[in-house]
């Protein structure tokens, strides 16, 4: 009888004391546990918001190219094409790139008298610092306006990295030409993303 009831003190106090709470050593592993935990999430969100900035810029950035791009190809389009006169410095061959890099498109003949007139517009695209620009010099009084003159209009887009256009009239990848047809290669860097190349076509024509 006496055994019974010693075992089942011993019960007793076991429960007791098991039901006073962690030990010092407990307490410490589950907060070391918790800070591990912690900071294993605020580094995943960190890299998260890194990763979703990078994708953004990157995004804005193919962006601009894009627009950029956009703006010459309109603008050769309206124009007619290149003036290779003005773009590039002579005599040119397969490889040759624009030495500024600027790019001169030939007149817009606005009211289709097939000679230049007031209201014909001609077309610059450069880059300033990371700044891609677009001039338009529109002809009046009976002679075109220097390009730093007033009247020219300037439209600009940013975060661009570089610029090149390069003359390539035999194409089939010579001297590093991207496309097997005449014309001149358009080539825009973004700041982060890929390169954008498309191809123009090119006339020689000098303007006054």
């Amino acid at each position: 009888m006496k055994k019974h009831f010693s075992k089942s003190l011993s019960a007793i106090r076991y429960t007791l004391y098991a039901k006073d709470g962690f030990t010092l050593v407990e307490l410490m592993v589950s907060a070391l546990l918790v800070g591990v935990v912690f900071l294993a999430s605020i580094s995943i969100f960190v890299t998260a918001q890194k990763n979703s900035a990078r994708i953004s810029e990157q995004t804005i950035n193919q962006h601009n190219v894009n627009l950029a791009m956009g703006y010459i190809a309109t603008g050769v389009r309206e124009t007619g094409g290149v003036d290779k006169s003005a773009t590039f410095v002579g005599p040119l061959s397969d490889g040759d790139v624009s030495p500024n890099p600027e790019l001169y498109t030939l007149y817009a003949d606005e009211d289709n008298s097939g000679n230049e007139s007031d209201g014909d517009k001609i077309y610059r695209y450069w880059l300033d610092g990371n700044d891609f620009k677009k001039s338009t010099k529109i002809r009046s009084s009976g002679s075109w306006p220097a390009w730093n003159h007033a009247s020219v209009i300037h439209e600009a887009i940013t975060q661009i990295g570089a610029l090149e256009f390069k003359y390539c009239e035999s194409g089939g990848g010579l001297a590093g030409c991207a496309f097997d047809s005449n014309g001149i290669e358009v080539k825009i860097t973004p700041m982060m993303g890929k390169d954008y190349i498309s191809k123009v076509p090119s006339f020689n024509l000098a303007h006054d």
